[in-house]
């Protein structure tokens, strides 16, 4: 499950797909120095994203 920080729409897709990935990579990190579970954090950050009105993909 990934999370969606910055759309194809406000960036081209090329760079709206790096930076969440970068984005995404930097949850897994912060969740593993924080000993949280990755899942959680990734689910979190989904919630919050979708309540700032973006779209979260399937």
């Amino acid at each position: 499950m990934k999370v969606t920080f910055v759309t194809a729409t406000e960036l081209d897709p090329f760079t709206a797909s790096a930076l969440n990935l970068r984005f995404y990579g930097f949850l897994l990190a912060l969740a593993k120095d924080k000993n949280l579970d990755p899942e959680s954090v990734v689910l979190s950050a989904r919630r919050i994203m979708e309540n700032a009105d973006i779209k979260q993909e399937d």
